[in-house]
């Protein structure tokens, strides 16, 4: 991730602030199936900021700033993530530990923050954006017939830890399922004789993954997002 004075202010939307950006516009059926989409160079200036804290108030309440448009965004993430599983998405359910500092920045408690309407809202716009950028690149390298995508910045995982992944394995063996403990490449596949998609957790931050067929074992990294609303 990038420091935080570029990650929380002059690469973020700050209120009252323009900011040059990439935006996606999409447009979604009742049915959450993409109608159509634009890519645009745009300038954004950021109206108001919203905790995820305040954005759930509003969903529960149906009151406050903008609280239409956020009821109308919370049923299409609804209705995205309903559609995602359906079409074998995986959803990762996990807990994080939210520490509160003092007045000289030492934790003096912490706070376990679990998945909320808010934060799912998030996700799935997340998710929506990223899915149809990808698709994008794809158009764009059979309009120009290149070989190879068109260049694009992205961010990655770095590779497991060898201790937390066999531990983890450990885990994955004892539901009787085969798969290889390696530090590189990332993942390994594993069989399952499972039917039916299932998280478990190995930690509050490592959730181990097994579902039927050729499947995946990841760690998974998590990070704190913030939701803004223009």
């Amino acid at each position: 991730m990038l420091p935080e004075h570029l990650s929380n202010d002059i690469c973020s939307l700050v209120p009252n602030k323009p900011r040059f950006a990439y935006s996606v516009f999409m447009e979604f059926t009742a049915k959450g199936v993409r109608k159509n989409y634009r890519i645009e160079e745009t300038l954004i200036e950021s109206k108001r900021r919203y905790s995820y804290e305040e954005a759930q108030q509003v969903i529960e309440s149906g009151k406050g700033d903008n609280a239409a448009l956020i009821i109308e965004l919370h049923k299409l993430a609804k209705t995205l993530f309903a559609l995602r599983m359906k079409n074998g998405g995986i959803d990762f359910e996990t807990q994080e530990v939210k520490f509160i500092p003092d007045e000289n920045q030492m934790p003096v408690r912490a706070i376990v923050k679990t998945r909320t309407d808010a934060t799912s809202l998030v996700e799935e716009c997340m998710l929506a954006a990223n899915r149809t950028v990808a698709e994008h690149l794809h158009v764009l390298k059979q309009t120009w017939k290149t070989k190879d995508l068109p260049p694009y910045v992205y961010r990655i995982h770095d590779q497991p830890d060898k201790e937390k992944m066999e531990a983890a394995v450990g885990v994955v063996r004892a539901l009787v399922l085969t798969c290889q403990v390696a530090s590189s490449p990332l993942c390994r596949s594993t069989t399952s004789s499972l039917k039916q998609p299932t998280v478990l957790r190995s930690g509050c931050e490592h959730p181990v993954l097994a579902f039927h067929g050729q499947g995946r074992l990841c760690r998974a990294q998590h990070r704190s997002l913030r939701t803004w609303l223009c």
